[in-house]
């Protein structure tokens, strides 16, 4: 016979496969928790009208271009538009 099979103290590539993929599902679900959490706050925030918890999740360097043309809306003017609305 030419191929013969030796014992090893390695783990098999399968149960490595598994230690990974476990440590990847509690980082993946850890991550979506964390992700739910902002989303709710966000909501709260725009609901509530606290508009400097809202103004934390835009970029300060945010430019919003309208499809229609017109002037771009640089990030005060989004905080003065979301004023006005809330």
């Amino acid at each position: 016979m030419f191929f013969r099979r030796y014992k090893t103290d390695k783990p098999e590539i399968g149960s490595r496969k598994l230690i990974n993929i476990s440590k990847w599902q509690r980082l993946h679900t850890m991550l979506s928790e964390l992700n739910k959490t902002a989303a709710r706050r966000y909501f709260e925030a725009y609901h509530t009208g606290d508009i400097d918890v809202v103004m934390e999740f835009i970029d300060s360097h945010y430019v919003l271009h309208h499809g229609g043309g017109g002037e771009p809306m640089n990030f005060d003017a989004r905080k003065r538009d979301e004023l006005v609305f809330s």
